[in-house]
């Protein structure tokens, strides 16, 4: 324990580094003393007020670093913590974190720093539990933060804690859980790959990988979609010009992109979804708006008083056509799933002449005519959705005959009873029916202002709709600024009849935040034990350590940042 004062909160038994540029192979990549370096390590002596004192290495946002690698000490499983300068997350786009992987990860993980403050505090994070035998760390800057590394702690595993992380990198849980991927964010292969890996020890078992939004494909090399414009396109915001170069880049390099997202996702032991998001259509001066939908202005979803709304209409066969065959292009390849996503999605249709004609036929009245109130306006919409469901459900059925096994669909739906029958999704017809194996339950209201609230979701409607099904449900979970209501929430969650639970955005939300993800990554379990164990081991005073000192310099009265 050099370096470390013995603390109550930390096991006596941990293995710690805490002079990291003494420990670092690659002496040569640090730079020593006050003067600013882009392309090598910087090296700062730090103590704590909770007494860890040691050298630290910092690369800054800008400049060329080398890679850096530490030999680990210790045989056995651990848990490995890192120590981080963190900052608050977002505050003047002041990132900090590290990317890091062991010698025998396929890929490297991404982690931020989550502070209290918008400077430099340094934190006891989570990575992940590993069994260690000769193992080395390798760490690099991660792209557009600063990145940092104060001290390596490893803490040896029980017997029970041991087998509870092997069932989690088996899967073999009762409530395994599911996570998306915006699929929009990563500029390269490797990226994507260190947005996937970290869900392999945890009991997220499905990751739901979004390839469409509405018929726009950002990877997916598409026939019938829309590839947005890329270089040339119409970009709000700079940042979307450069992610819509790096993807342009990215398919051209990789073209079987997919491919291999989805082969590295089964070697990790996790199961590969298609997401669409039905209703991104158009949103004036984007640059990935949906090319059938400006090209047929007579299929898109219109109100009583006839002025126009930007969703296509599941009314109009040719709308349900294009999505299908959208939606095959997807199944070309080894997925193990599609998801349609229905939040941010909604109207799928309203009184646009393609669903006035079909209700007319269907009732020989003009819905536009009847009140709002009239519950067949309605029904008819779940007809026309259903039969759709039921198309997608046939797609999958005969692309799962090819490769011998059961391909499920699965629905995000929004939170209440209300909302999914007012827009046609008859949830419980569908899995009755046995057409969907799973629903995301959102916590969205789909009002205005796209009102989101964990107490919007209705439990009872959820249960109830896959009740004697083989169908299953998982609400959305919280966040991870508070970890102390995470367990509350999840028993609440499984008692009310839920299966797991499901993270929208994974990995930019929850997963390379050490500070919500530790206890989010045990949920799974028969009982909740670990997830309680590791909520005492780990009181908030054990995470946070505000520094005494840092380059000799005094931190606790006087930090030089509020004078910035």
């Amino acid at each position: 324990m050099d370096g470390v004062t013995k603390l109550p909160f930390f096991p006596d038994d941990s293995l710690w580094i805490t002079d990291i540029a003494a420990a670092v192979k690659e002496q040569a990549a640090l730079s020593y003393g006050t003067a600013q370096s882009k392309d090598r390590w910087q090296v700062f002596a730090y103590e704590t007020l909770s007494a860890i004192t040691g050298r630290m290495v910092y690369a800054a946002e800008v400049g060329n670093h080398d890679e850096l690698t530490l030999p680990l000490p210790g045989t056995g499983w651990f848990r490995i913590y890192l120590g981080l300068a963190s900052s608050l997350p977002g505050f003047l786009l002041m990132s900090m974190g590290i990317q890091a992987r062991l010698g025998s990860d396929p890929a490297f993980y991404k982690l931020n720093g989550y502070g209290s403050n918008w400077f430099w505090e340094m934190t006891d994070n989570l990575w992940k539990e590993a069994y260690l035998e000769d193992e080395t760390l390798h760490f690099r800057n991660g792209a557009k933060m600063q990145s940092s590394l104060a001290w390596v702690r490893l803490e040896p595993m029980t017997a029970a804690e041991i087998a509870a992380a092997e069932r989690r990198l088996k899967k073999t849980n009762p409530h395994t859980s599911i996570t998306t991927n915006d699929a929009g964010w990563p500029n390269t292969l490797e990226d994507f790959y260190s947005t996937i890996i970290p869900f392999r020890e945890s009991n997220v078992k499905k990751i739901f990988f979004d390839l469409a939004e509405g018929d726009t494909c950002q990877l997916l090399p598409t026939q019938v979609g829309t590839v947005p414009a890329g270089r040339d396109g119409d970009h709000m915001r700079q940042i979307d010009l450069e992610i819509g170069v790096a993807l342009d880049q990215l398919r051209q390099e990789h073209p079987d992109a997919i491919a291999k997202l989805a082969d590295f996702t089964h070697r990790l032991g996790l199961e590969f979804h298609a997401s669409i998001r039905t209703g991104a259509m158009y949103l004036p001066g984007w640059h990935g708006n949906s090319n059938f939908f400006l090209d047929h202005p007579g299929y898109h979803c219109m109100n009583r008083d006839g002025s126009r709304v930007t969703r296509l209409s599941f009314a109009a066969p040719e709308v349900r056509a294009h999505l299908l065959a959208l939606l095959s292009e997807m199944l070309t390849y080894d997925v193990d799933g599609l998801n349609l996503i229905f939040i941010r999605a909604l109207p799928a249709m309203l009184f646009e002449l393609p669903f006035v004609t079909s209700f007319q036929a269907a009732h020989g009245q003009d819905p536009r005519q009847l009140p709002e109130d009239d519950l067949r306006i309605p029904e008819h919409r779940a007809t026309v959705m259903t039969a759709f469901i039921r198309q997608v459900r046939a797609l999958l059925d005969t692309a799962g005959e090819h490769c011998g096994r059961r391909l499920e669909l699965s629905i995000t739906a929004p939170a209440t009873k209300n909302v999914n029958l007012f827009h046609g999704l008859d949830l419980r017809r569908w899995a009755q029916d046995g057409l969907i194996d799973q629903i995301l339950a959102d916590s969205s209201l789909q009002d205005r202002f796209h009102s989101e609230n964990l107490e919007n979701i209705d439990y009872p409607y959820f249960k109830e709709v896959c009740a004697g099904t083989a169908c299953a449900f998982y609400p959305k979970m919280i966040g991870i600024g508070e970890p102390e209501k995470i367990l509350p929430y999840y028993q609440r969650a499984l008692a009310a009849g839920a299966s797991g639970f499901f993270l929208w955005d994974g990995t930019v939300n929850y997963a390379s935040y050490p500070r919500g993800w530790e206890y989010l990554h045990l949920l799974g379990d028969a009982d909740t034990s670990a997830a309680e164990a590791a909520l005492r081991r780990r009181p908030p005073e054990s995470r946070l350590h505000l520094l005494k000192t840092l380059a000799g310099y005094d931190y606790s009265q006087y930090p030089p940042h509020v004078s910035y």
